[in-house]
């Protein structure tokens, strides 16, 4: 053997069999040299479990014996976990954002790694217990990215109010890993790398570059049948069914009174055959036609097709492009027909392959190239090409042991040690909700600090790759606080009102009311608080600001006119040096103030009526033989108690008032009321009456603008 070839010593536990396989690898490829399968005594296996790992190492040793006594001494195996210890989960997990907050790539990976964990946990549970560190990590996939709600591409950069991924994680159970290094330990082996069943499979019929291909990888063993399904450049899926080829041999073995052995031997021998000579456990010759035997073995066939893609299409919701078949029980009769017809897929979609599509591999071993060696000779493959090692570190001071199955992150290690990745940044403090002049107003705590994590003593994240022999120390981040937010600080946008208060330069704020109650611009709002604020606008907001409210009261006098309150001002309160009430608008710069007065000012019926603008009296003018006249007459009356008053009578808080206006006309008569003339009756003239150059009477209407002439004249003129 050359320095440039490298040989490998491999097994596959299967529940029927253990496979050993001695291969090289050099330049040109591999090359497997030996293959030795011996079938297990009992049930030493269970479900890819090793129930019996006395029985499995004693195996496992005479294989290595077989071996060894042909290529010399043998101190490593590489082995595979079956593929129905594997568990697939899937789990969406959420993250609020905060305000005006861009994604990070760390955000995006803590997401998904907490999904992982999400998925982790749903699957313990499933258990009798709820412990996640039962099971290990193998790979995940992101099936599902949302913002809001809406389906996304990706998240970085991205902003919104909350992140969502939908993923997909492979997870392998502690103990099968522990039962297989057990196993090998008993048989004097150390185990040299770790593989996955389905994953070996896969890595030789369908490389990477051909798993954007939507396909199907069936496994079709003894008691069970193992699936791996690829789209998009990954393994998406793993399931398992719990038939396989026995149920086929059973179905022989009760049609032709066969025990178990002969009739899996009779399941084989129809293969290129027209007919069969089988003995039945009576001891009676019979001779069979092979088709036939597959007409009897039909429904058992039909039963293992539909289970088999009733799986396919759970994991992968729809139907694949094609489908591969390997295993001894790929070759069960109609399986390939009966497949393509449950999933609907056209003619020459599902096909058997055997070790001859795995084009890196040369065979020498005398043992067959057929579908049941591809798994076997992919774990021998997979174990130099793919292999899953240990990695060792520290992880706050406890020691941790991961499966190197790629680039391990220490997001990975952190979800291997059990640390809760969604605790793992401090959480928002608690928000506040408050009513404010009408409006609900959402006030956000403030952010949560993120983890300190530290590798080997330098500050790192959770995308960064580690080593074995890695120290790692993380503690979480601190938790905001809740929001805190003055009645003020919510308020700032009213306006402040300057103005003079009895000579003192004076700001005026907005008037702030916390349910209900007159409250302080630093005063801090809690959850659910109703405020409403008013801006100064009249003198009354200033004076209940300045807690002046005893001025309001001096400052005016209440009388009630036609069932109508009035408020008269008394002369205390001034604006700009007038007398003013408390309802006058405020503007900036006023100068307000208040003047003491030993008794309040009189207000008469006349300054009643001129402040509510009620007319007293209507006048009209006139030209009186050639001068100016204004006439006037009473218009307004006002009673109190039914009793008339005058225009000097004094108002007295509270008074009940009541006005009557009258329908006021002008004749001569109020002329001759209102003006001497001193006409005086003589002999030989008498009176001459006219209105704008006409004679008239003394009863004729008088109107604004008459030119009126009144004269004694004589009789013969």
């Amino acid at each position: 053997m050359n320095d440039h070839t490298q040989s490998f010593f491999t097994l596959d536990i299967g529940t029927r069999s253990i496979v050993g396989l001695y291969a090289v690898k050099d330049e040109s490829g591999y090359t497997l040299k030996q293959i030795e399968v011996l079938e297990h005594e009992e049930r030493a296996m269970l479900d890819g479990q090793i129930h019996n790992i006395p029985a499995v190492a004693s195996l496992i040793n005479k294989i290595k014996e077989r071996i060894e006594a042909v290529h010399g001494p043998i101190q490593k195996a590489s082995v595979a976990a079956a593929g129905r210890a594997l568990k697939t989960m899937r789990a969406v997990e959420k993250l609020p954002l905060p305000k005006e907050h861009h994604m990070t790539t760390d955000d995006i990976r803590q997401l998904e790694l907490s999904a992982v964990q999400r998925a982790q946990y749903d699957l313990a549970l499933q258990g009798e217990t709820d412990d996640r560190l039962k099971y290990q990590c193998v790979g995940y996939s992101v099936m599902n990215r949302y913002l809001d709600k809406e389906p996304m591409g990706s998240l970085e950069d991205q902003m919104g109010e909350e992140a969502e991924v939908e993923v997909i994680a492979t997870f392998l159970p502690r103990m099968v890993i522990d039962s297989l290094s057990s196993a090998l330990h008993k048989a004097d082996l150390e185990m040299e790398g770790l593989t996955l069943e389905p994953i070996a499979a896969i890595n030789v019929l369908v490389p990477p570059s051909m798993r954007r291909l939507n396909v199907a990888l069936v496994d079709v063993g003894a008691g069970t049948s193992d699936i791996a399904v690829t789209e998009g450049g990954t393994v998406i899926g793993y399931g398992m069914v719990p038939v396989a080829g026995d149920e086929i041999t059973e179905a022989i073995s009760d049609a032709y009174l066969l025990d178990f052995p002969e009739a899996e031997d009779l399941k084989r021998r129809i293969h290129g055959q027209e007919e069969v000579t089988i003995q039945d456990i009576l001891g009676f010759e019979h001779t069979y036609h092979t088709s036939d035997i597959q007409t009897a073995i039909q429904t058992s066939v039909g039963e293992l097709a539909s289970k088999i893609s009733h799986e396919i299409l759970r994991l992968n919701g729809k139907s694949p492009r094609a489908v591969m078949l390997v295993g001894g029980g790929s070759l069960t009769p109609g399986l390939t027909d009966m497949l393509e017809q449950a999933l609907e897929l056209p003619a020459q979609r599902v096909a058997v392959r055997d070790m001859n599509a795995i084009a890196s591999l040369t065979v020498e071993s005398n043992k067959g190239t057929g579908p049941d060696m591809v798994t076997p000779a992919g774990i021998a493959i997979a174990s130099q090409e793919y292999p899953i090692q240990y990695v060792t570190l520290t992880l706050n001071h406890e020691r941790l042991r991961m499966f190197d199955i790629k680039d391990l992150t220490v997001g990975d290690a952190l979800v291997a040690g059990g640390i809760d990745i969604s605790r793992l940044h401090g959480r928002p403090g608690i928000a506040k909700i408050v009513h404010v002049n009408g409006k609900n107003v959402t006030l956000a705590g403030s952010h949560g600090t993120p983890a300190s994590i530290m590798k080997n003593g330098a500050p790192a994240s959770l995308n960064d790759t580690i080593r074995s022999k890695d120290i790692l120390e993380v503690e979480p981040g601190n938790n905001g606080t809740e929001a805190e937010v003055t009645a003020g600080e919510l308020c700032e946008s009213f306006r402040t009102v300057h103005i003079q208060w009895n000579n003192e330069s004076v700001y005026l704020p907005e008037l702030i009311y916390i349910n209900g109650s007159h409250g302080k611009a630093e005063q801090i709002v809690q959850d659910r608080d109703r405020i409403q604020t008013y801006p100064v606008r009249t003198i009354r907001d200033a004076l209940l600001y300045l807690k002046e409210n005893e001025v309001l009261r001096k400052s005016t006098r209440s009388v009630n006119v036609d069932h109508s309150n009035l408020t008269i001002p008394t002369g205390v309160l001034t604006k700009n040096g007038v007398n003013c009430t408390g309802e006058e608008m405020i503007d900036e710069g006023d100068h307000i103030a208040t003047k003491p007065l030993q008794q309040p000012d009189e207000i008469t019926i006349e300054d009643l009526c001129t402040l509510m603008e009620i007319p007293i009296e209507t006048s009209i003018n006139l030209i009186l033989n050639g001068e100016n006249l204004q006439l006037t007459k009473p218009k307004t009356t006002l009673y109190k108690d039914g009793v008339e008053l005058s225009p000097k009578d004094i108002v007295q808080p509270g008074d009940q008032l009541h006005t009557h206006e009258t329908f006021v006309t002008f004749t001569f008569q109020d002329l001759f009321r209102q003006v001497d003339l001193h006409l005086e009756p003589q002999p030989g003239y008498k009176l001459l009456l006219e209105k704008n150059g006409a004679a008239t009477q003394l009863t004729e209407t008088l109107n604004e603008g008459d030119r009126i002439d009144i004269q004694m004249i004589e009789v013969n003129k």
